[in-house]
């Protein structure tokens, strides 16, 4: 701006001058704006005005207004607050732009005052979490422990204090006591108490639920006023997690349950407890203990059936193996480490009062008046988990072994072995085995190529299905899997009673399965149409099973 102004001023005479004045004012308006923020370009502009020539003054750059016309902008007193002006433009108009007409320097002078009382006094304000923290300890312990009056002086005080800025403050000292610094210790700064009384963490170690209940109210009341403190809320509480490992074990105890009342309303999404999937909270067994606990006290206050739910509609049952050390992940140890924590009550009848005692539960105990907590519902979605990813190693390795063209005895010694270790049944290894052997080949798009080339690729590896189809029920399984492949890919739909008579005759599938797959309705997925194909092979098998049924009456 002071290039454009000096060259002004050389040219002040001539009009024409003024005119490519006119064209670069606006272009320098435009790139301090896109360089800048749109309050430093004005403020920019503004510092040169006073150095414009008297004639070019009552024209068109007599004011800011006429810059950011002619940058096609429109100012009002709000756009001038949002717009990050400095005390500059805040301040003494009628001197800086005495040109102006008397009514243009008193909206000027209106909109400086607006600024410097609603802008700049708080943008100069010093960043100060030890003040603030003083202020709201201060309030708190007027309250003691009465919980209507802390909901009513957070309400008050939010009008006073700027939530906004120190909100991750404010959720350390309600939870905490203090501001919690790396380390999860408590900031020991300035002169005033370091820690109010008044906070979670100040509650009974004897988790008492009504308690925590109003601490949660007092949460819900608070952000309900404040809606913008909900998201620095749930980033609080992901921050407050990471130092569980530098909290007391009653505290840890305390912060499981609140985090379980959190997640339960709302406030705090399921997955904020993978933050814990940090490895030294693993390591030490942090991570576990307070996701049991929590699961323990969200199973006794709102029932099995919610948490369950609520794990499932989260997915967290995909990480739940997540929380275990690497040395130490699986079933066996999983299962342990929450029957080990397994909690039962009984109730003691003791002056007409009942008395609840929390115990540590034995499998074997079955005395009446006790009932386990068990969490076996979690368990099992915990196996499901295992399970479904042995799945998936098992099948990463058939198909390893098929492609290095082992002989095919290995092979089944190798699925047989894994199988059994990690407990995969033999209808579900036979139906891996079918899905992994069906992926190998560049299926033919032809209808009528595709069922001669899947006889003869099927035909290669039924000493592998025969080996896994010992049972009836892996015979129905394949049989099943078989139908719904071939109902799901188009070009397989006349390729069902070539393949099913292939198992037939090389002993992968008996005529029992058979029989037995034709009279029950196992999947209706194109049943009528394969029973139409399989109708002279089936009344074959009825036929022949009659007059052997007939051998033997005679016999």
């Amino acid at each position: 701006m002071a290039i454009v102004t000096s060259a002004l001023m050389r040219f002040s005479k001539d009009i024409n001058k003024i005119r490519v004045f006119r064209r670069r004012a606006k272009e320098y308006l435009r790139i301090r704006i896109r360089k800048y923020s749109f309050g430093r370009a004005l403020c920019s502009v503004a510092q040169q005005v006073q150095h414009l020539p008297s004639f070019f003054k009552p024209n068109d750059a007599f004011s800011i207004l006429r810059f950011a016309q002619m940058a096609d902008i429109t100012l009002c007193p709000e756009n001038w607050m949002r717009s990050g002006l400095t005390s500059f433009l805040a301040g003494s108009f009628e001197q800086k732009l005495s040109f102006c007409s008397k009514a243009a320097r008193q909206n000027l002078a209106r909109m400086g005052k607006l600024l410097n009382k609603n802008f700049f006094t708080d943008e100069k304000e010093r960043y100060d979490p030890i003040g603030f923290r003083d202020a709201i300890i201060s309030g708190l312990d007027k309250c003691s422990n009465d919980f209507e009056a802390i909901s009513r002086y957070l309400d008050s005080a939010g009008n006073k204090l700027d939530y906004r800025r120190y909100g991750e403050c404010l959720f350390d000292i309600l939870i905490a006591g203090g501001i919690l610094v790396p380390g999860g210790t408590l900031s020991q700064e300035g002169d005033g108490p370091p820690k109010t009384e008044a906070c979670i963490f100040n509650t009974p170690d004897e988790i008492n639920l009504e308690i925590m209940k109003s601490w949660e109210q007092v949460f819900i009341k608070l952000m309900r006023r404040y809606k913008y403190l909900e998201k620095l809320f749930q980033d609080e509480i992901k921050k407050i997690l990471l130092f569980v490992k530098y909290f007391q074990p009653s505290d840890r105890k305390k912060l499981s349950v609140m985090v379980y009342i959190w997640i339960a309303n709302g406030s705090v999404p399921f997955n904020a407890i993978l933050v814990l999937n940090n490895s030294h909270l693993v390591k030490d067994h942090l991570s576990l203990d307070f996701l049991i606990e929590m699961f323990k006290f969200w199973r006794l206050e709102k029932g099995v059936n919610s948490l369950y739910s609520a794990i499932k509609k989260s997915n967290i049952e995909s990480h739940l193996m997540s929380f275990i050390p690497d040395t130490k992940q699986s079933q066996q140890y999983f299962r342990n480490a929450f029957q080990v924590r397994l909690i039962c009550w009984e109730k003691y009848h003791n002056s007409g009062d009942d008395i609840m005692i929390w115990y540590p539960s034995r499998l074997d105990d079955d005395r009446g008046g006790r009932w386990k907590s068990g969490l076996e519902e979690i368990l099992k979605l915990y196996n499901d988990q295992t399970q479904q990813l042995a799945k998936k190693e098992l099948q990463v390795l058939l198909a390893d072994s098929l492609s290095e063209n082992k002989p095919q005895r290995e092979v089944i010694n190798e699925i047989k072995d894994f199988a059994l270790k990690e407990n995969i049944q033999e209808h579900e290894t036979v139906c891996i085995i079918w899905a992994t052997v069906m992926d190998i080949p560049e299926w033919s798009k032809k209808e009528e190529l595709v069922t001669e080339q899947a006889v003869r690729h099927l035909k290669h590896y039924t000493s592998v299905f025969s080996a896994f189809t010992q049972s009836a029920r892996a015979e129905i399984s394949l049989l099943l899997k078989v139908q719904d492949y071939c109902y799901s890919n188009m070009t397989f739909m006349k390729a069902f009673q070539k393949i099913i008579m292939l198992f037939y005759k090389t002993d992968v599938i008996s005529e029992q399965s058979i029989l037995k797959w034709y009279k029950q309705d196992y999947n209706v997925k194109g049943k009528m149409m394969f029973v139409e194909q399989m109708k002279e092979f089936i009344d074959w098998l009825q036929n022949a099973e009659e007059e052997s049924d007939s051998d033997g009456e005679s016999d």
